[in-house]
């Protein structure tokens, strides 16, 4: 697993299998998709305005 932070447009990306990966992008909200690979496994996660999902999170 490899975990990105890009502070520019922050944004987070959750890479949860190494290697290069066909997907589709299941969009489960306007902050959060999940990318599907074959077999549907996933493949990572993105979260964008991730500051404020996280302290969402937190405080759940």
């Amino acid at each position: 697993m490899k975990i990105s932070y890009d502070k520019e447009v922050d944004a987070v990306y959750i890479k949860l299998i190494e290697g290069e990966h066909q997907c589709r992008t299941l969009q489960l909200n306007d902050d959060i998709a999940l990318n599907i690979g074959k077999g549907e496994k996933l493949i990572g996660i993105e979260i964008l305005d991730a500051r404020a999902v996280f302290i969402v999170m937190i405080y759940l």
